[in-house]
């Protein structure tokens, strides 16, 4: 599993995100941590498996490298190093 962390809030990140084109596939909080969040992300006409995860002020990627299809890695970095670059993280 290789973990990207992203500089900005879950909810900038996903909209990073939608608007490049994923859509949100599942969305659920972490097992026994009440208050996180935890979303697979997807093209609609792709394989591959973006997974966005927050909990007590952090947000990351997940990438599993079965799920990567050739695009989930450098896309993870892509958007990261695009918040990071961003006034206010998004």
């Amino acid at each position: 599993m290789i973990e990207v962390p992203v500089p900005a809030s879950c909810e900038q990140t996903l909209a990073a995100c939608l608007s490049r084109g994923l859509v949100i596939r599942s969305d659920h909080p972490i097992a026994r941590r009440p208050g996180s969040r935890h979303l697979h992300l997807a093209y609609p006409d792709r394989p591959g498996t973006l997974e966005l995860s927050e909990d007590e002020g952090s947000t990351w990627f997940s990438i599993n490298e079965r799920r990567d299809c050739g695009w989930v890695t450098d896309f993870a970095r892509e958007v990261a190093v695009s918040l990071a670059g961003a006034p206010d993280g998004g």
